[in-house]
């Protein structure tokens, strides 16, 4: 599943990333293969965008022209943490060094889910559905930062406590049934870490009065 208009948090999730810690590994000169089919295409380029900067941004670009079948083949520079784009969609990828990763997906049906096969989809099938529940939650104004200006400061560290225990079982059950490297399992729990921090120090800045 795609989501559109949400470039803003993808890359706030990826600085997470780089704050978790992954950023302080040396990085394993690599590469991985990304390849897929697209569906009633709509575009006619695919790229990947990794290499998240902290001013917001990313650094590098992988592009593909998809055949006119509507496949692809992306040979990236690994390790990668960054996004899949395509169109006006866009979602999280993370490729390490000897991924080899099939995706396909139908452009007439954004709302069905990417799937992701070959080494590293497990990674990249958890990254997309953790960032979907977070639009989900986000948009039904279940997160923290969507009711924080609305409570206490101790009722947002109940909020923003529980998030992160809700956020860290789903993290742990995808990883009971689904074989996640252990690094990546300790990055994403890091990541939520940061995200819980986040929250906390923005509630200032979400009340009424600071904002007069």
């Amino acid at each position: 599943m795609w989501r559109r208009g949400h470039l803003g948090l993808v890359v706030a999730l990826l600085v997470a990333h780089l704050a978790s810690g992954a950023g302080r590994q040396a990085p394993r000169p690599g590469t991985a293969v990304l390849r897929g089919h697209v569906q009633h295409a709509t575009a006619r380029t695919i790229s990947v965008l990794y290499g998240a900067t902290w001013q917001g941004g990313f650094a590098h670009t992988a592009t593909a022209r998809l055949t006119p079948a509507g496949d692809f083949r992306l040979v990236v520079p690994a390790p990668a943490t960054g996004m899949l784009h395509y169109a006006e969609d866009y979602t999280p990828l993370e490729l390490q060094p000897g991924d080899a990763v099939q995706l396909s997906f139908d452009a007439a049906r954004p709302a069905h889910p990417l799937r992701f096969e070959g080494r590293g989809a497990a990674a990249n099938t958890y990254l997309t559905q953790a960032y979907q529940q977070s639009n989900r939650d986000d948009e039904a104004g279940h997160t923290p930062a969507a009711q924080a200006a609305h409570v206490s400061a101790t009722q947002l560290r109940h909020l923003a406590d529980a998030y992160r225990q809700r956020r860290q079982a789903a993290l742990a059950r995808f990883a009971r049934t689904h074989p996640l490297p252990v690094a990546f399992v300790a990055r994403q729990r890091r990541a939520l870490d940061y995200e819980w921090a986040t929250a906390l120090l923005a509630y200032p800045a979400a009340q009424p009065r600071a904002r007069q």
